[in-house]
């Protein structure tokens, strides 16, 4: 039996093409029209299992290119979290979230209990800077076995996940997964799609220096290092809080698509170690109430 990885490391040469050009905006969908044939017929056969039969639409996209002043700079691909209204293992594909149950602690697609789906826990280079953990999607196709690998999104995408902890949890008690999974929800389509619809959360150092962001909600993470946040920008885009505007988002702000705040990042400077140094801000119009003895007053 042949073994048919299906590559979606962004180092893969099928995909240089879309490190050669132009983008006109910060996250473009790409349609699986555009996709090479082989790779496409793999995408679909394990499309077509996960749905119980539907095929890939070519309208629609798998991958999602970020780029950063019209330069292409990372490749996002279908991943494995927690569906938000659901709570179940979920994977992400495009704008689409396909729930997964949990049957003597197998992965299998809701609606498709026949399946011949098999998934386990593994690693892929998805940057082609080292190896991530990954979730592999395998099904047998005629004589071959195609494999898909898809993203796995920890509940705090700073600290990855280890390898051996996720292999040893997944064979074990795969529901022991779920507090260590990000959770995500359905995204946009067409020219709103974002990072949202890849079910990536970004970070301050993925935005635009010297730009201001429209802030239309956010929500509180308990992560490993204590309480973060996550915000919802207006076109969709979540990203993670950062130090610089925390003290703001603790204090309860209230900021609604009628009352959204301002998010300014002022300065990103790459160190020598590779890590980021940006310096934010956040200006709210109000916050919830609370007793004003204990809060400085802004009327100066």
């Amino acid at each position: 039996m042949a073994v048919k990885l299906i590559d979606l490391s962004q180092k893969n040469v099928a995909f240089a093409r879309l490190q050669a050009r132009v983008y006109e905006r910060n996250y473009t969908p790409v349609p699986n029209s555009a996709l090479p044939k082989t790779i496409l017929a793999s995408l679909d056969a394990i499309f077509t299992e996960l749905t119980g039969g539907r095929q890939l639409s070519l309208a629609d996209s798998t991958l999602l290119v970020k780029a950063n002043e019209g330069v292409f700079a990372r490749m996002f691909t279908p991943l494995f979290a927690v569906n938000e209204e659901t709570g179940k293992f979920t994977i992400k594909w495009g704008t689409e979230l396909l729930d997964l149950d949990v049957v003597d602690n197998k992965l299998v697609p809701v609606g498709n209990p026949t399946t011949k789906l098999v998934f386990k826990a593994s690693k892929f280079n998805f940057s082609g800077r080292g190896d991530d953990v990954c979730v592999i999607a395998q099904l047998k196709v005629g004589a071959d076995q195609v494999r898909m690998p898809l993203a796995v999104r920890p509940i705090d995408w700073n600290v990855p996940l280890d390898a051996d902890e996720f292999e040893a949890a997944f064979e074990e008690d795969i529901n022991s997964l779920l507090p260590m999974l990000a959770q995500t929800k359905a995204g946009a389509t067409g020219s709103n799609a974002n990072a949202g619809s890849s079910g990536t959360v970004l970070s301050f150092k993925d935005l635009e220096p010297a730009q201001s962001y429209s802030v239309t909600g956010y929500r509180e993470v308990k992560t490993s290092y204590g309480i973060n946040h996550i915000l919802t920008l207006a076109n969709g885009v979540e990203c993670w809080g950062h130090s610089s505007v925390k003290n703001v988002l603790l204090a309860g702000p209230v900021i609604t698509p009628e009352q959204p705040a301002i998010l300014s990042i002022i300065s990103r400077k790459e160190l020598n170690d590779g890590k980021f140094k940006v310096v934010a801000a956040i200006q709210v119009t109000a916050f919830e109430e609370t007793d004003e003895d204990d809060f400085l007053l802004l009327n100066f």
